[in-house]
């Protein structure tokens, strides 16, 4: 289970700034920490200018690869589980 409001921005090509709880580190192994950027601790100035100071290094063209993602993967990937199962 991930965060729809991550992954929508994602799918807008805008990186996220998540904490390091629940799936957010699944989530930035699987489509990348430069789009997926974790942080733990409290959220201070140092961590928004950081993530700031990486959001202006991306080239503006840049998109992440969500295939992983897609219906088919998901689709796919439940049928093999499933198919385990039985």
């Amino acid at each position: 289970l991930n965060s729809g409001s991550a992954i929508l921005a994602l799918s807008r090509a805008r990186p996220v700034l998540v904490p390091a709880i629940g799936s957010m580190p699944e989530l930035a192994d699987l489509v990348g920490h430069d789009w997926v950027r974790i942080y733990a601790g409290e959220l201070d100035g140092e961590v928004l200018r950081d993530f700031a100071a990486h959001i202006r290094s991306m080239p503006p063209e840049a998109s992440p690869d969500l295939s992983p993602l897609s219906w088919d993967r998901v689709t796919s990937d439940l049928r093999l589980f499933l198919g385990k199962l039985l």
